[in-house]
C-alpha cells in the first residue's frame, strides 16, 4: 500500500469520526443539562428520560432507509446533508418554549442522525482491512463518549451563563460545520465497474440481511447494551446532583458542574473502552469478538451493583473509579457491534446492515432512559434502578456468551 493512499485512509477515518462525534453530541446534549431543564420545565424523571431519548426516536425512523441511501448514492453527500440538517434543526431550539415543542425539535433533528450513523460506519468497511477494523472502528466510535465528555464538561457552564437552549444552539452550529468538513475532505470509494454508478436497492439488500442470523444475534446483544448505556448517560449527572453530592455541595449550581464532571469522566472511560476493546479484539480475539462482548457485559453488571451502593459518604476517589469503569463497560462496547455487523454481511450492503441493526438497537436507546426513570420513580429510589441495570447487563453477558459458543467465527 502506498504511503499516500494510507494517508487517505486515516484522513477519511478522521472525517467519519467527526461526523459520528457530531451525531453523538446532538444525542447527548440533553443529559448534562437535565439538572437545569427538569426544574425549569417541571418534568418528572420519566419525562426527562423521554427528552434524553427524543433525538434517537428520530434516528430510529430513518436508520434503515438511511443505510440504503448510503449504499445506493454514496457516503460523502448523504452524510454531509445529514450533518447540516441536524445542525439547522438544533438552531430552532430557542423557539421551542414548551416541553412538547422542545421534544419535537430533537425528534426531527434525529432524522439526520439516521443517515450519519450508517454512513460514518461504512467508511470503515470501505477503507480498512479486517485486521485493522476493530481498532479503526473503536477510534471512530470513541468520538461518541468523547462528545459526551465535551458535552458534560462544557454545556452546564454555558447553560448557566446563557441558558440551556443557547447551549443547544452552539451544538447545532458545531454539527453543521462538520457537514462542510465532510464535503471538503471525503471522497467515496470507487464502485466496481459492473455495479454502475448506483448501489443496490433497499429491497435487494434487506432481503439478504434479514436471512443472516449473525446480524440478529449481534443486534439483540447490542439492544440490551444500548438500553443500559442511555440510562447511564441520561441519569448519572442527575443521580449525583440529587443524591450523591447533595449533602457535601449545598449550592445547586456547584452540584450541577461537579455532577457534569463525573459524567464527563464516565464518558472518558467510554472513549478508552471503545479504542481498547477494538484493539483487544483485533489482537487477541480475531474472529471471536462476541466473547469480548460477553466479558464487557459481566463488568457492566458488577459496576451497576456498585452504583447502587454509592451515597454521600462515598469517597471522591472511589466515585471516580466507579464511573470510569462504568464508562469502560456500559459505554465502551459499541464499536464491536459495528465491526461484527460489517464482517457478517456482503460489503455492498454494509450500510443497510448497519441500518437494520441500529433500527433494532435504537429500540433500547429509545426506551432505556424512560424505563430507568420509571423504575426510580415508582420505587422511590435510584438504588433499585441501578440494580435493574445490573440484571440487564448480566442478561446481556449471558446471551453474548451463548452466541459466542455457537462457533460461528465471531
Amino acid at each position: 500500500m502506498s504511503r499516500r493512499l494510507e494517508g487517505f485512509f486515516w484522513k477519511f477515518l478522521l472525517v467519519a469520526a467527526l461526523a459520528q462525534g457530531g451525531n453523538a453530541l446532538a444525542g447527548q446534549c440533553i443529559a448534562p443539562l437535565a439538572p437545569l431543564i427538569q426544574p425549569e420545565l417541571g418534568l418528572s424523571k420519566v419525562e426527562i428520560g423521554f427528552f434524553s431519548s427524543a433525538y434517537f426516536i428520530g434516528s430510529w425512523f430513518l436508520l434503515l432507509v438511511g443505510g440504503s441511501l448510503i449504499d445506493r448514492f454514496g457516503i460523502r453527500k448523504m452524510v454531509a446533508a445529514g450533518q447540516i440538517f441536524i445542525g439547522l434543526c438544533l438552531l430552532l431550539m430557542p423557539l421551542a418554549i414548551t416541553f412538547p415543542w422542545a421534544v419535537m425539535v430533537m425528534i426531527v433533528a434525529g432524522l439526520g442522525g439516521g443517515v450519519v450513523m450508517p454512513g460514518s460506519t461504512k467508511v470503515i468497511s470501505e477503507w480498512f482491512s479486517a485486521s485493522a477494523r476493530g481498532t479503526a472502528m473503536g477510534l471512530k466510535q470513541s468520538t461518541v463518549p468523547g462528545a459526551g465528555v465535551l458535552a458534560a464538561s462544557t454545556l452546564p457552564l454555558l447553560a448557566l451563563a446563557a441558558g440551556w437552549r443557547s447551549a443547544i444552539v452552539v451544538v447545532g452550529i458545531v454539527i453543521a460545520a462538520g457537514g462542510l468538513v465532510t464535503l471538503l475532505l471525503y471522497r467515496d470509494a470507487p464502485r466496481p465497474a459492473q455495479s454502475g454508478e448506483q448501489g443496490p436497492r433497499l429491497r435487494e439488500g434487506l432481503a439478504r440481511i434479514l436471512r443472516n442470523s449473525r446480524v440478529w444475534w449481534v443486534s439483540i446483544v447490542a439492544l440490551l447494551f444500548a438500553t443500559a448505556q442511555v440510562a447511564v448517560i441520561g441519569y448519572l449527572a442527575l443521580y449525583f446532583a440529587e443524591v450523591v453530592l447533595a449533602p457535601s455541595i449545598p449550592d445547586q449550581a456547584g452540584r450541577v458542574v461537579v455532577a457534569g464532571g463525573y459524567l464527563a469522566l464516565c464518558q472518558v472511560g467510554g472513549v478508552f473502552g471503545r479504542v481498547f476493546w477494538g484493539w483487544f479484539s483485533d489482537r487477541y480475539f480475531r474472529g471471536q469478538r462476541m466473547a469480548v462482548m460477553a466479558g464487557i457485559g459481566a463488568l457492566a453488571a458488577v459496576i451497576s451493583v456498585l452504583m447502587s451502593l454509592l451515597g454521600p459518604a462515598s469517597a471522591a476517589w472511589f466515585l471516580a473509579i466507579v464511573v470510569f469503569l462504568y464508562g469502560l463497560s456500559a459505554i465502551g462496547w459499541n464499536g464491536l457491534q459495528y465491526v461484527l455487523i460489517i464482517e457478517a454481511v456482503d460489503q455492498r450492503y454494509a450500510a443497510t446492515g448497519v441500518g437494520l441493526s441500529m433500527t433494532l438497537t435504537n429500540l433500547g436507546v429509545v426506551v432505556g432512559a424512560p424505563l430507568f426513570g420509571y423504575v426510580a420513580e415508582t420505587t422511590g429510589s435510584y438504588q433499585y434502578a441501578w440494580l435493574y441495570l445490573g440484571c440487564l447487563s448480566a442478561a446481556t453477558c449471558l446471551i453474548a456468551a451463548v452466541s459466542a459458543r455457537r462457533g460461528k467465527a465471531w
